[in-house]
């Protein structure tokens, strides 16, 4: 499952794929709890350019070359399934994906070291340097459509060296967004509390509480989505602490309704920013359970996916917009 990302100063939006989910992982706040939570933010930053600018669609490739095998093992003189743009796709001569490995080995040496993050940086731009050169014997011979002459005796070949490191870029872009989500999240979770200890929890604590609550809903919803296990009661259940978030915040600007108004230097809450992109965004996620609960066709349930991603989005949107206007 590809991975679409683009970092925003809270963090990364999604976008949604095929029929599943594909969300993006935290990035980088305005201001962390500390220093030590700045370096780790600096020390994944990198991490997260290289997902966004070459990974995303690196793995997106790998879904159509699957598609086009199936159809010519079934019969290679007649196949005409499109691989359009190949393993190449946008990223012409594979430039992306080669700076991406130079940008993570550098950054492996990096401190601080975090071990596992550095290993899969090594890993990874190990993998894409072996990858690159057979993907690109690969393209040309598939648009050529090479296979029908040789009745794929090539094409085997050269999947038989392709498939175990298509294999191990993807369980790597997996741990990666993984290991990136646990960092981030952690640097999230301390900044929440560093609110609450300096200034209770007011309108600032309730909004970064929904902001970290969205993305704890998304993130289970694409992990429900990839591993084919999404049901009414397990969506709900993510969906919990995202409704108790936002029924917080609202009873809270109802019982200080003065405060949502500008103050002296025209500044208002963020949850004055935020509120109607929340109660959008909680109504998408909850439209997801009632179309499980309804067994919706795979179209409707891909609507119900983009729909979710894109106010998602509009929320983080908002957020950032807020956090630029308040610096």
């Amino acid at each position: 499952m590809s991975k679409s990302l683009r970092l925003l100063v809270f963090v990364l939006a999604a976008s949604a794929v095929s029929l599943g989910l594909s969300a993006g992982i935290p990035g980088g706040s305005a201001i962390a709890a500390d220093a030590d939570d700045r370096a780790v933010e600096e020390k994944v930053a990198p991490f997260i350019e290289c997902i966004n600018d070459s990974d995303n669609e690196l793995q997106g490739t790998f879904e159509n070359y699957r598609r086009l095998l199936e159809d010519i093992k079934q019969n290679p003189r007649t196949s005409d399934v499109a691989f359009v743009g190949g393993f190449e796709g946008v990223d012409h001569g594979n430039k992306k994906s080669l700076k991406c490995a130079d940008n993570l080995d550098k950054i492996a040496k990096a401190t601080p070291e975090i071990d596992d993050l550095d290993r899969l940086a090594v890993d990874y731009a190990a993998t894409i340097r072996t990858f690159v050169p057979l993907a690109a014997e690969a393209d040309i011979y598939y648009h050529q459509q090479d296979y029908k002459d040789d009745n794929w005796a090539k094409g085997k070949a050269l999947d038989d060296k392709l498939a175990p490191l298509i294999a191990k870029l993807e369980s790597l872009s997996d741990n990666i967004h993984a290991a990136v989500e646990r960092e981030v999240n952690g640097i999230r979770d301390r900044e929440l509390a560093a609110v609450a200890a300096h200034e209770g929890k007011g309108f600032e604590w309730h909004t970064l509480h929904y902001m970290i609550e969205a993305r704890k809903t998304l993130d289970a919803i694409e992990a429900m989505a990839g591993s084919r296990t999404l049901s009414p009661d397990k969506v709900g259940n993510s969906i919990a602490p995202l409704q108790a978030a936002f029924d917080d915040a609202t009873a809270y600007a109802a019982a200080h309704a003065d405060e949502m108004k500008p103050n002296s230097s025209g500044r208002v809450p963020g949850w004055v920013w935020i509120d109607h992109s929340a109660s959008s965004y909680l109504k998408e996620v909850k439209d997801l359970r009632r179309k499980l609960e309804e067994k919706a066709s795979q179209t409707n349930m891909k609507n119900s996916f983009e729909s979710i991603v894109n106010s998602y989005n509009s929320l983080v949107d908002s957020y950032n917009g807020y956090k630029q206007h308040d610096s």
